[in-house]
């Protein structure tokens, strides 16, 4: 479910591809731009009226002396309105053990505890990687550069360029949405490795439709169809986890610190790409897509040595594994929990 958050971007990223498709195509004035960018504004305002009907969580009740509206939310949605269940009594007192080892006036200034100890600059890194993985693996060359790469490939009539832009987030949703339902199933470091080598399949095979279009003219449709693959595969497996990743290796009170970081440094590495990867298509053309093939490259070795499994762990559980003297490795270790006749763990093993 919360996999599913940041996957509603490429609904927006729908809406606006059609209404500038359909804008473009029929009108020659300023609405052409305007209608866009009119449809773009309307999901923020509903955004902003809708939110103020959320509940909170129970994680931030209990921080806020509100213990029993955060059992009734326990018993809510993990035990069928049961208080004393014992998995709705398990997860309340974990958040209540947790809060009463931990809790501080955590004042908003102060950043410190985010590199305090080494397991929370083990924290650090896996937002910062993930702000700057999320962006840098390609897909921005795609989002921002799709008409460049048209252009390269010999598809230079922009209303068929506004068309695929307005066809292709709606494969790519699909994709997103189908990786949200295999979150738990298959966990973070299996969607995130598939998703990148996907990308990397999809970019050997971009660069080389690319560099043989200009000789091969039929060659441009490889291009598309490259460019599709890449976006589907990419989005099934960082889609997701864009967001929820990050949040999911941050403790509680530093959550609110931690995202914040996370957006600067994805907004940091956005800023490259909007300035840096015209004066790569221009200066290099199709060139730079093998720039972005050894990248891939990298960013697999370091998820795959580095990165932390988070799927069916509490926040509580994540305490232990990055205070571990290796946190991949804890966090990938199988364990066998004994349970009584009443669902009841009685011993856990290794």
């Amino acid at each position: 479910m919360a996999g599913m958050y940041n996957n509603f971007w490429w609904f927006g990223s729908i809406l606006a591809g059609w209404a500038t498709y359909g804008s473009n195509k029929n009108y020659a004035t300023s609405w052409a731009w305007r209608i866009p960018t009119l449809v773009q504004a309307g999901l923020p305002i509903m955004v902003m009226v809708l939110i103020l009907f959320f509940p909170e969580s129970p994680r931030w009740l209990i921080y806020h002396d509100r213990p029993e509206e955060a059992l009734a939310i326990f018993a809510k949605y993990h035990g069928d309105g049961d208080e004393n269940a014992p998995v709705v009594q398990l997860q309340y007192h974990e958040v209540l053990e947790q809060m009463n080892l931990t809790r501080n006036e955590n004042p908003w200034w102060d950043f410190r505890e985010l590199v305090h100890t080494a397991g929370a600059r083990y924290r650090l890194y896996m937002v910062i990687l993930m702000s700057f993985f999320g962006q840098w693996s390609g897909n921005n060359v795609v989002s921002y550069f799709l008409p460049l790469m048209m252009d390269q490939a010999g598809l230079k009539d922009p209303n068929q360029q506004l068309l695929i832009n307005a066809i292709l987030p709606i494969f790519t949703m699909i994709g997103a949405c189908y990786g949200a339902t295999l979150l738990d199933r298959l966990g973070r470091r299996v969607m995130l490795l598939g998703g990148l080598t996907g990308a990397l399949f999809s970019y050997i095979l971009l660069t080389a439709f690319t560099a043989q279009s200009e000789k091969h003219p039929s060659l441009s449709y490889g291009v598309i169809v490259s460019v599709f693959l890449f976006m589907v595969t990419f989005a099934w497996g960082f889609t997701p986890l864009q967001t929820l990743y990050s949040v999911e290796c941050l403790e509680n009170r530093t959550r609110a610190k931690g995202s914040g970081l996370n957006f600067l440094f994805l907004n940091v590495a956005m800023v490259v790409n909007t300035y840096g990867i015209s004066v790569g298509i221009a200066a290099i053309g199709w060139k730079l897509y093998l720039v972005y093939i050894g990248w891939i490259c990298v960013e697999m070795v370091v998820i795959y040595f580095f990165f932390v499994e988070t799927a069916g762990k509490t926040l509580e559980q994540m305490s232990s594994i990055f205070d571990a003297p290796n946190p991949r490795k804890e966090s990938t270790k199988k364990t066998t929990a004994l349970m009584d006749e009443r669902g009841n763990i009685v011993d856990i093993q290794d």
